[in-house]
């Protein structure tokens, strides 16, 4: 890679995890009015758990194929 490509590189890994972040924060906060902070808290934390399962047999998938 050149060095003049590093920025481009550099500035998409700091949108990706600038977008990460704050889009799901600027969800929950607009989720906040209408379903109230604890359901907003609660289905955050089952959208996490889900994710979380998904990467876990993703991984064992990926292992049991080696």
């Amino acid at each position: 890679m050149q060095p003049h490509q590093r920025a481009g590189l550099f500035a998409s890994i700091y949108l990706v995890a600038y977008l990460s972040f704050g889009v799901p924060a600027i969800i929950a906060g607009l989720l906040i009015a209408p379903v109230g902070l604890q359901g907003t808290v609660l289905g955050y934390g089952v959208a996490v758990l889900v994710a979380a399962t998904v990467g876990l047999v993703a991984q064992y998938r990926v292992n049991a194929r080696s």
